[in-house]
Order: C-alpha cells, then sequence, then structure tokens
C-alpha cells in the first residue's frame, strides 16, 4: 500500500515538473528565434514546436498509463483488503457458533459438529461452512451442511450482540428463515390422501379429565393415504413418521410427532418395489385441548420416512409438508 503512495507521489513531482517547464522552454525558444530571420524564425519556431509537442504528448500518454496501472493496483489492493476482512469476519462467526453452549447437551456446538464430522465419515459425507448475510434481519447465519444436499445444522448469529441462537432448534426461527426439514428430490411423494383432518379427544364429553394424561385426550391430526415409491430401487427396510408443527404465537410454539402409525414395513420377504404405493395411516400425540380456543397463525406437518435397499442405499428426512392451518378452524 505505501509502495503505491509513493509512486503516486513521485508521478504527482513529476506532474508539477512538466507544469514549470512547459513554460520555461516556451520563454527560452522564444528568445532563440528572435535572433533569427523571420522567415528561418517561422520554420524553426514550427519544427521545435512540433518537436515538444510530441515530446509533450509521449510524455503525458505514458503519465496515463502509470497512473493507469497505479488505479488498478489500489482496485486490487481494496478486494484483498475486503477479501481478508470477509474471511476474518467468517472465522469470527464460525468460532462464536463453536464456542456458544448449547443448550439441549450443555456443551459447545463444537462437540456436535466434530461428531457430525465424525459420523459422515463413516458414509464418506463431507461438509462445508456456509456464513449469508441477512440485511432484512441485521444479522447472519451460519450453516454447517453437508457439500452435496446441504441439509444440517443453522444457527443465526448476531455480532453487535455477540450472541447465538440455534435455528435448526426452533421453530420459530425456521420459519422466519425459510428453513425446512423438506427434501427436495422426490424419491418419494405422496400419491393420494383418502382423509385428512384435526380434531378433540375428549373424555366423557368433558373437556378437562383427572384421568386425561391416561386417555390421551387433546387435540390430534390424522392422514390416510397411500405413498409412492419414487426411487427405482427395491425397498427392504423402512419406517414412517410425522411431525407436527403448531405456532400460536412467537413465544408458544407446539411440537408433536406420531402417536400411531399403521404402515405396512418393507423387508426382505416383502419388499417395497419401484412405482408401487402402500398405504399408511398416522395419527399424532394429542395435545392439551385448552388450545381448542386459539386459532394458530400457521400449522405444518411433515411425513419422514427412513428407507434402505440391500444394496446400501439411505434415505432419511421429510418428503411431504403439509399445511393445515385451515383443518384447525373446524374445531
Amino acid at each position: 500500500m505505501l509502495e503505491i503512495i509513493n509512486k503516486f507521489k513521485k508521478l504527482s513531482k513529476f506532474n508539477l515538473f512538466l507544469i514549470f517547464l512547459s513554460p520555461s522552454l516556451v520563454l527560452v525558444c522564444i528568445l532563440v528565434f528572435s535572433v533569427l530571420p523571420p522567415r528561418e524564425q517561422e520554420t524553426e519556431y514550427n519544427k521545435t514546436f512540433e518537436s515538444l509537442q510530441n515530446r509533450f504528448d509521449g510524455q503525458i500518454k505514458i503519465l496515463s498509463e502509470k497512473i493507469e496501472e497505479l488505479e488498478t493496483e489500489l482496485q486490487l489492493l481494496r478486494y484483498e483488503i475486503s477479501i481478508k476482512q470477509i474471511e476474518r469476519s467468517d472465522e469470527d462467526i464460525i468460532n462464536m457458533v463453536k464456542n456458544t453452549i448449547d443448550a439441549k447437551t450443555g456443551k459447545p456446538y463444537s462437540n456436535t459438529i466434530q461428531t457430525t464430522i465424525e459420523e459422515g465419515a463413516k458414509k464418506n459425507t463431507q461438509y462445508k461452512w456456509s456464513i449469508d448475510y441477512k440485511p432484512e434481519h441485521g444479522i447472519y447465519m451460519a450453516s454447517f451442511v453437508d457439500t452435496v444436499e446441504e441439509r444440517g445444522k443453522f444457527w443465526e448469529v448476531d455480532l453487535n450482540n455477540k450472541t447465538v441462537r440455534s435455528i435448526t432448534d426452533n421453530w420459530i426461527l425456521k420459519l422466519k428463515y425459510g428453513i425446512t426439514p423438506l427434501r427436495d428430490d422426490k424419491l418419494f411423494t405422496l400419491s393420494s390422501i383418502d382423509e385428512e383432518e384435526v380434531y378433540t379427544n375428549e373424555y366423557n364429553g368433558y373437556r378437562y379429565s383427572y384421568y386425561s394424561s391416561y386417555t390421551n385426550e387433546g387435540i390430534v391430526y390424522k392422514i390416510s393415504g397411500y405413498i409412492k415409491n419414487n426411487t427405482g430401487k427395491s425397498i427392504t427396510s423402512g419406517k414412517l413418521g410425522a411431525n407436527l408443527v403448531v405456532v400460536y404465537s412467537d413465544q408458544k410454539v407446539i411440537e408433536e410427532k406420531d402417536y400411531e402409525v399403521n404402515f405396512s414395513k418393507p423387508s426382505t420377504s416383502d419388499p417395497w418395489f419401484p412405482n408401487r404405493t402402500r398405504e399408511f395411516t398416522i395419527t399424532t400425540k394429542p395435545y392439551d385441548i385448552i388450545y381448542k380456543d386459539y386459532n394458530p397463525v400457521r400449522a405444518v406437518c411433515f411425513l419422514t420416512l427412513e428407507a434402505e435397499d440391500l444394496l446400501g442405499f439411505e434415505y432419511s428426512g421429510a418428503f411431504v409438508q403439509r399445511d393445515v392451518k385451515r383443518l384447525f378452524e373446524k374445531l
């Protein structure tokens, strides 16, 4: 940087030299030409000034080229500095995430990250960090995801307040940043729905009961239909599930998993062949019936599946997302 500044200083001095040199040379030429005959004066005057003009034009061209070179060097230097600042900022953000204590485990996130790397190595899965600035929220989003499907863990990082919050474990933040567990590969699809509803299990018609914890009283989501295998593989092992997320406010989010699942699990003796469908019914675990008096601002249910074949194919994740908010209006 100092070298480039010094070059500019030298060029500035050279430019000033040319500025003061020009009138001096003109004065000398006038004195010389004054002792010559008129015709010779005119001829020599034209030759001299033509020569001076060519010299000045050449010097100005050289000066302009030097200035352009230095401006290019300055732009490159600014770019390198900005890149280093970004890299330093990214490194600071990653270190903040690693050193933050996971409320679920009581240990730094670096432990979870290291475990993920070790588990991934067994399946030849590689991971990468990604830092994205969210100007609409004034924060950064740090992502630690696999290099193929880019699925993994996400955090909200506020550098000004030095805070880190897990997006992966917070449905409000997931909805805020558009993070979804839904896979976009269409390897399994919901080919048809026979029934889908939200209803209440009540004990003897009363909303509250001493026996409610034993009678599964509460609000329930139920769906039944057919799932299609689009993998092109014969699935010999599989487990179906569901995850219901109901958002009543920023402070109240209810998440319930499947409670009853009726699904013919594939096996080596009963494989799930490609392009075939299998029937299913899922009912989620009931939650407190008092929420019947409130309308959720959002409600979604993810259908999840774990599947394998005999040749090493593995699938795990949500393959369907159902927007079920409308179903709560019937309660």
